[in-house]
C-alpha cells in the first residue's frame, strides 16, 4: 500500500474503539511503539495490559511538554520552527491579518528566539517569544500592530497566565522519555476547546518527532500513532497543515497514523464549510474502516465516492457486543477492494478491548476488589467467567452479575 495510515469513523456504540484496540493487539507482532491521544478512559485497560503509561492531562495536573524542545540536535530545523510558529498562531487566534503574513512573521520571531536562547545554552519557552515580540524591530505599521496584538494575546499562555503551567515550563520528566506504549487522555481540558486543541497539537507533534527515531539499541521500530476524536485542530488551517504533513511523511519514517472520529464531518467539514486539510488527509489514508454511522450519509458518500450499494452496505452494519462488530473496509477508494468485515474476538481480547460502560465499570470494580492480581489475570478471569461479556446479558441478570465474586 502507498501508506500505512488508517481512518476509522463510526457513531457511539458502533464498535469503533473496539476495532482500534483489536488492530493494536494484532500489531504487537511488529513490536511497535504505540502512542495514543484521546478524550476519555477507553484505552486505559489496554494500555495497562501492554505495560504502558496512561497520562491524564488537565489544568490540575503538572504534566508539561515544552513545544520548543529540539529532539536529537542542538539546532531546530525548518519543521520545528514551523510547528512552534503554528502553535503560536493558534494561541494568538484571529489577528485581522492574513494567516500567511502572520505565520511568516511568527516563523521569523521564533527563529530569532531560538538563536538568542540557544546561544546561552537554554531551551526557549513561549515567554521568551513574548520578550522577542516586545523588542521586535518594526518593519512597517502592519507588523508593528501585529506584534503588539500577538504579544498581548500570549499573556494567557505565558508567565502567570491561566494556561502558562501547561505551555511555559520545562518538559515534565514523565513526558521527557520515550515509552513503548503511552496514552494521553486530554478529556480534562474539555471546558476549554482552544486549550485542548493546543495540547492535542503539541502532543501530536511530539509523537510525530518520535516516528523514524532509533531506540537505545540503534534499532528502527515501527511507530503507531492513534488520534481518537481529537480533530478540532483540523478546523485551524495553520495547525491542520502541520498534521497533514505528518500523514504524508509517516510511511517514509516507518510510521502509521490511525485517525478515528464519530463522523466523517469531523475530518472534512460540511459541504458548506469544508476542511481542505481534512480532505487531503483522506487522500493520504490508504485504509478506511466505516463502522455503523449516525444520521444521513450524503457527506460520507460524496467524499469517499461510494456507490449506492456501498452506502446500503454501510447502513446495514451491525454491532452485537460480546459477539461481533461489522465494518465496511475501503482500500484506496477502489470499489473492487472494498468489503464488509465481521470482527470477532477471543473472550480475553474482548475484555481487554471493551469500552461498553457496563463492562468497563465491572472490570474496574473487579480489579479494585482484587488488588493482588495483575491486569492480565483480571482479563483472564473475566474472559473465563463471561466469554461473551456482560453487554449481551439480559438486564434482569445484571444485578446478579455484580454480586458475583469470581
Amino acid at each position: 500500500m502507498p501508506n500505512g495510515n488508517i481512518l476509522i469513523t463510526g457513531k457511539t456504540g458502533s464498535g469503533k474503539s473496539f476495532l482500534i484496540k483489536q488492530l493494536l493487539l494484532q500489531f504487537q507482532v511488529l513490536n511497535p511503539r504505540i502512542a495514543i491521544v484521546t478524550k476519555g478512559a477507553d484505552y486505559r485497560a489496554l494500555v495497562e495490559l501492554l505495560g504502558g503509561q496512561y497520562r491524564e492531562i488537565s489544568l490540575r495536573t503538572n504534566l508539561v511538554k515544552n513545544p520548543w524542545d529540539v529532539p536529537g540536535s542542538v539546532e531546530p530545523d525548518s519543521a520545528q520552527i514551523a510547528g512552534v510558529a503554528s502553535l503560536a498562531s493558534h494561541m494568538a487566534g484571529k489577528t485581522g491579518t492574513d494567516d500567511a503574513v502572520t505565520l511568516n512573521f511568527l516563523e521569523k520571531a521564533v527563529r530569532m528566539t531560538y538563536e538568542r536562547l540557544l546561544a546561552i545554552g537554554k531551551t526557549p519557552r513561549f515567554s521568551d517569544l513574548k520578550w522577542t515580540l516586545e523588542h521586535y524591530p518594526f518593519e512597517n505599521a502592519v507588523i508593528e500592530q501585529l506584534v503588539h496584538l500577538v504579544a498581548l494575546k500570549l499573556n494567557r499562555w505565558t508567565g502567570e497566565g491561566v494556561y502558562a503551567h501547561l505551555f511555559d515550563r520545562e518538559t515534565s520528566s514523565e513526558l521527557d522519555k520515550t515509552e513503548d506504549v503511552i496514552c494521553y487522555d486530554i478529556d480534562g481540558l474539555k471546558e476549554s476547546p482552544e486549550l485542548q486543541t493546543a495540547v492535542a497539537f503539541t502532543i501530536a507533534r511530539a509523537i510525530d518527532q518520535q516516528i523514524g527515531r532509533k531506540d537505545a539499541n540503534r534499532s528502527l521500530r515501527p511507530t503507531i500513532a492513534v488520534f481518537d476524536e481529537v480533530w478540532a485542530m483540523l478546523a485551524d488551517p495553520v495547525l491542520g497543515a502541520q498534521i497533514l504533513n505528518a500523514f504524508r511523511t509517516a510511511r517514509k519514517r516507518y510510521g502509521s497514523i490511525i485517525a478515528a472520529s464519530q463522523g466523517i464531518e469531523d475530518f472534512v467539514g460540511t459541504s458548506e464549510s469544508p476542511h481542505t486539510v481534512g480532505l487531503a488527509i483522506l487522500q493520504n489514508s490508504e485504509a478506511k474502516f466505516l463502522c455503523a454511522q449516525g444520521g444521513e450519509l450524503s457527506r460520507l458518500r460524496d467524499v469517499l465516492h461510494l456507490s449506492e450499494p456501498a452506502v446500503e452496505a454501510v447502513k446495514e452494519l451491525r454491532n452485537a457486543p460480546g459477539h461481533f462488530a461489522e465494518s465496511y473496509l475501503l482500500l484506496g477508494n477502489r470499489p473492487e477492494s472494498s468489503t464488509v468485515l465481521q470482527l470477532t474476538a477471543t473472550p480475553f481480547d474482548y475484555w481487554a478491548s471493551t469500552s461498553h460502560p457496563l463492562e468497563t465499570e465491572f472490570r474496574q470494580k473487579f480489579a479494585k476488589e482484587q488488588p493482588g492480581i495483575s491486569v492480565l489475570e483480571v482479563i483472564y478471569r473475566l474472559g473465563t467467567a463471561y466469554p461473551k461479556g456482560l453487554a449481551s446479558v439480559q438486564s434482569k441478570k445484571q444485578t446478579e452479575i455484580y454480586a458475583t465474586t469470581l
